[in-house]
C-alpha cells in the first residue's frame, strides 16, 4: 500500500504494510489564494478591524517600529512591507524614524542574506533592519508585571516607538493556541526572563498542549496579550492567513487583539480536522513548516492527541536546515531520555515540571521548555522520526526518540510496536494541521 505526502517541491512515497487500516487522510480544508496580494493588503489597510486606519494614526513626528517575525515563519513580509512603508512615508515620517525589528525571541538572529530574503532588497536597503536580542539588558525596557507574574520587559526601541506595526501570520500554535497578533511582541521582542515566565504558564499537564484552543481558555495567550497592552502608543497588526502552500488567502489589519480574533475562526475551520477517536498510529509530515527542527517539531506537537495514549507517532521531518540553532539538552540531566521515559509512567506531573523547568539544571530557558514538552510527549506516546537531514547531524543526541534516515527502516521499527491491523491516521500537512478532538473550543 503506497501513499504520498508533500516533501519540499516534490513528494515522499511511503510503502506501508497491507494490513494497516488508514482510517483518515487528515488534509486541511483548502483556503483559496487571493489573486493579488497587493490589492488584498490595500483592502485590509483601508478597512482595519477595531481601530482607525494607519493614515489617521501616523504623524510626521512619530517613531515607527515595524516588527516582523523571523526567518522560520512563513509570513511573506517582502510582499507586504513595501506597501506598509509607503503608508508610513505618506504620513511624512522620515526614514531615520523608521526601524524594522526581527522578532527573534530566543532564536538566533537573521543573517544579512536572510533579512534580504524576508523583507526584500529594496526594504532592506532603505530602512534600518536589526535583530532583537532578548539578553541585551542595555536595549531592554521594563514596563511592569502581568497579573500572572510575567515581567513585561521589551526591546527598548520597540517599547519607545510611538507606533508599532506587527507583521506576522495567524496559524495553529501548540502553546499559544494560534500564532499572530501580539506574539510578535511576546515572545518576539521580549526579554529572555519574560519569555521564560510566559512559556512556563504552559508547563503543566492541563495546558502543555493548547493548539486550537480559544484565547480565553489559554493562560499563555492571555498573559502575553496583557503584557503587550502595557506598551504605550499605538500597536497595529498586519496578519496573513496562508494556504497550505503558503500563499496568501486573506490579510487582517488593525487592533492587535480584535483583528487577531477575527482571523481565528477562518484558521480553525481550515486547519482543524475532526477526529471521532484517536488512532493506534499517527503519521505526521512536517510540510509546509519544514525549514528546521524547531519548526518541524510542530508537526508532532500539533497531532499528539490524534494518537491513543501509549500509541505511536511516526514523524516525517524534512528539516531543510537540519538542527539549525536548536541545542538538544542531554548530559546535564544525568540520565538518558530512554531511561527517563521508563520513570515517567509513575512520576507525578510536578516531577516532570521540576526536572525540565528548574534553573538548577543549567539549561537555557527555551531548551528547558523544549525538554518539558518532549517529556510530556514521551510519557504519552512512542515517537519515531524519519529525517535524512537530522540523521546526519544528531549523532545519537536525540535520545529516547528513534531516528532514521532510511524510511523503510523507520516503518519496520514502527511496525514492531503496533497491534495487528492497526488504525492509522495520516497528516500529510502536519506542520499546519491539528485534530479537532472532544474538549476543543
Amino acid at each position: 500500500m503506497r501513499i504520498e505526502v508533500p516533501w519540499g517541491d516534490a513528494s515522499l512515497a511511503l510503502d506501508l504494510p497491507d494490513d494497516w487500516e488508514i482510517v483518515r487522510a487528515a488534509n486541511p480544508s483548502r483556503l483559496k489564494a487571493v489573486e493579488s496580494v497587493e490589492l488584498e493588503l490595500e483592502r485590509a489597510l483601508s478597512n482595519p478591524i477595531g481601530c482607525a486606519p494607519l493614515s489617521n494614526i501616523l504623524r510626521p513626528e512619530h517613531r515607527v517600529a515595524c516588527v516582523v517575525d523571523d526567518i522560520g515563519r512563513p509570513t511573506p513580509a517582502f510582499r507586504l512591507l513595501p506597501l506598509i512603508l509607503k503608508r508610513v512615508a505618506s504620513a511624512g515620517i522620515p526614514r531615520e524614524n523608521q526601524t524594522l525589528v526581527f522578532a527573534t525571541g530566543l532564536h538566533r538572529g537573521l543573517t544579512e542574506e536572510e533579512m534580504v530574503k524576508k523583507v526584500g532588497r529594496e526594504v532592506f536597503q532603505s530602512v534600518r533592519c536589526i535583530n532583537h536580542n532578548a539578553k541585551d539588558a542595555n536595549n531592554l525596557l521594563r514596563l511592569g508585571t502581568t497579573s500572572r507574574g510575567t515581567p513585561a520587559i521589551f526591546n527598548k526601541g520597540v517599547a519607545e516607538a510611538d507606533v508599532r506595526i506587527l507583521v506576522g501570520t495567524i496559524e495553529p500554535h501548540v502553546q499559544a493556541g494560534f500564532g499572530g497578533g501580539c506574539k510578535n511582541l511576546l515572545p518576539g521582542v521580549a526579554a529572555a526572563e519574560s519569555i521564560g515566565a510566559n512559556h512556563f504558564l504552559g508547563a503543566d499537564p492541563e495546558h502543555f498542549s493548547m493548539i486550537g484552543f480559544a484565547p480565553d481558555r489559554n493562560p499563555m495567550r492571555q498573559d502575553l496579550e496583557e503584557a503587550a497592552l502595557m506598551l504605550g502608543g499605538a500597536t497595529f497588526i498586519v496578519n496573513t492567513l496562508l494556504t497550505p502552500k503558503l500563499q496568501v488567502a486573506r490579510i487582517l489589519a488593525g487592533h492587535p487583539i480584535q483583528a487577531h480574533r477575527e482571523g481565528l475562526s477562518a484558521v480553525s475551520h481550515s486547519y482543524a480536522v475532526p477526529l471521532e477517536q484517536p488512532a493506534d498510529l499517527v503519521i505526521t509530515n512536517s510540510y509546509p513548516l519544514d525549514v528546521n527542527l524547531r519548526q518541524d517539531v510542530k508537526s508532532v506537537a500539533n497531532v499528539l492527541f490524534a494518537a491513543k495514549p501509549n500509541g505511536t507517532i511516526l514523524a516525517l521531518l524534512r528539516s531543510r536546515l537540519g538542527l539549525d540553532d536548536v541545542r538538544i539538552p542531554s548530559s546535564r540531566l544525568g540520565l538518558p531520555l530512554e531511561w527517563i521515559r521508563t520513570l515517567l509512567r509513575a512520576a507525578p506531573a510536578r516531577a516532570i515540571r521540576a526536572l525540565s523547568t528548574s534553573p538548577r539544571t543549567g539549561i537555557a530557558v527555551e531548551e528547558r521548555f523544549f525538554l518539558y514538552f518532549a517529556l510530556q510527549a514521551l510519557k504519552r506516546n512512542r515517537i519515531f522520526v524519519f529525517s535524512p537531514t537530522l540523521a546526519s547531524q544528531v549523532n545519537g543526541k536525540l535520545r529516547g526518540i528513534p531516528l532514521s534516515g532510511d524510511l523503510d527502516v523507520a516503518i519496520r521499527e514502527v511496525k514492531r510496536r503496533l497491534p495487528s491491523r492497526p488504525r492509522v491516521v495520516v497528516f500529510p500537512e502536519g506542520g499546519v494541521t491539528y485534530p479537532l478532538m472532544e474538549g476543543h473550543a
